[in-house]
């Protein structure tokens, strides 16, 4: 019990340390100080409804591999095209943990003799689970090598207990990381954030960004997002303004930060106007925002007086409710207050 309560704390501390892009490694190293395993391989697919319609090797997305040969991913792939679900391995596998002893299952399966052995891998302990929020299904199995030494019921029974916390500490990782991407003075950022690959396959996302989008697109269900977002992203473009909602995006790495927020009034001002409107809504005088910009202060008093009148407001006070209209208070002071972030309450974790 007491190694348990030990992993768990290591884990949880790693998910508040870890860049995003190293946290699942240290987080299988950690593992496997629990359980002795040679390698390991964590994929994120689409969820079955995603691609029930479409060929097994469209469906994946992800692979981190532990110990294992990079070839591992296209000989998996190649064996997934024409093969039933049986064939393919963790097909079936859900919330529960499976232990598999491969020679004994699968002798003479080319899934075993052309994939599994060429890879020195003779026991599988793998255990899947859809995240609910972008539609993902994880799939975490450890390996192996030697034939006579298979996973015991009791490690099987230890990998099915630690295996929502390895997945919550996953999203955890994600939630405390992306506020660290902006200044201090601009973390009050969006409780409606996500992001994507190049494709436009959700990897994370809060509850509230589905929710937000669904606004947009009732009918729209995740990990893929809508075309119109798609389309942006390939041709890199930062906004997109729909009816009811607006979404900026920007690079993050290899993968995409969305950012969501409800359409406001605002979002009709010229890039100039917004300027001048948020420079204004910080304290600056008309004066010190024209020397700025190198402008007259009646050039910055005709830009407030057109901003006044698309808000149809008349004061300083209801320009700033109007600027921040449609992006709640979320991270708050993250460098005063980290553990102010984490819990149930901002993330629908994984149970």
């Amino acid at each position: 019990m007491h190694q348990l309560s030990n992993y768990l704390f290591n884990l949880y501390r790693l998910a508040f340390e870890m860049p995003t892009d190293e946290f699942k490694h240290y987080a299988i190293e950690e593992t496997k100080n629990l359980i002795e395993f040679d390698s390991c391989a964590w994929e994120a697919t689409r969820g079955r409804e995603a691609y029930k319609n479409e060929p097994m090797a469209n469906k994946e997305i992800t692979w981190h591999l532990y110990n294992l040969k990079s070839s591992f991913i296209d000989s998996a792939r190649r064996l997934s095209q024409g093969y039933k679900p049986r064939y393919g391995l963790h097909a079936e596998i859900t919330e529960k943990t499976v232990n598999i002893n491969l020679r004994k299952e699968y002798a003479g399966c080319a899934i075993y003799e052309l994939h599994y052995r060429s890879f020195n891998i003779e026991h599988v302990l793998a255990t899947a689970v859809t995240d609910r929020n972008t539609g993902l299904r994880h799939t975490v199995s450890f390996h192996r090598a030697t034939p006579n030494q298979p996973f015991s019921e009791a490690e099987r029974t230890l990998k099915e207990t630690i295996f929502p916390h390895l997945i919550e500490t996953l999203q955890n990782n994600w939630l405390i990381a992306l506020p660290k991407l902006f200044p201090c003075k601009q973390r009050r950022i969006y409780d409606l954030m996500a992001t994507c690959n190049s494709a436009g396959i959700l990897q994370f996302a809060t509850p509230s960004f589905i929710k937000t989008c669904q606004m947009e697109w009732n009918i729209w269900r995740p990990p893929i997002l809508p075309p119109a977002i798609c389309n942006l992203i390939r041709v890199d473009d930062v906004k997109f303004s729909g009816e009811k909602i607006v979404i900026n995006i920007d690079m993050l790495g290899e993968l995409f930060l969305l950012r969501a927020r409800l359409k406001r009034n605002s979002d009709e001002l010229t890039p100039r106007e917004m300027e001048v409107a948020q420079r204004f809504s910080t304290g600056e005088d008309y004066k010190t925002i024209a020397l700025k910009l190198r402008v007259s202060p009646s050039t910055i008093k005709g830009h407030l007086n057109r901003i006044y009148a698309k808000l149809n407001i008349n004061n300083r006070v209801s320009l700033i409710n109007e600027l921040n209209r449609g992006c709640p208070e979320f991270f708050g002071e993250m460098e005063d207050n980290p553990a102010a972030i984490s819990g149930s309450k901002k993330l629908h974790f994984l149970k």
